[in-house]
């Protein structure tokens, strides 16, 4: 049986320069769960893993980064785009994640 997330919703953006900034809201009771900031730049891309344990944001800042979304804390930074990193997403089973890049390069990690 396939557990069942409570609705969320997710705003990414920051300062150009200075710091992206991802906001996570529970839906159904109106609050904000966590507030990260951890990028240089501003956050173009979010992605939940399958289970919505994992969340992958990318930046300006060429990195991607991967947080625990429970408690908000910064997991893994995976860093090998020499450009802005435009784009992920995970993969159904959720163990591999695919981030596309203004380096024109599309990148398969294994999360």
């Amino acid at each position: 049986m396939k557990q069942r997330l409570a609705p969320r919703i997710e705003f990414a953006g920051g300062n150009p320069a200075q710091y992206g900034e991802l906001k996570i809201w529970n839906v159904a009771q109106r609050r904000e769960l966590h507030t990260i900031r951890g990028h240089r730049d501003n956050i173009f891309s979010v992605a939940f893993s399958p289970d919505g344990k994992l969340l992958a944001t990318c930046s300006y800042d060429k990195l991607i980064k991967l947080w625990d979304v429970a408690t908000g804390n910064e997991v893994k930074n995976l860093k090998d785009h020499t450009d802005a990193v435009f784009s992920v997403a995970f993969s159904p089973d959720g163990k591999l994640l695919a981030s596309a890049s203004a380096d024109r390069t599309v990148k398969v990690w294994d999360v």
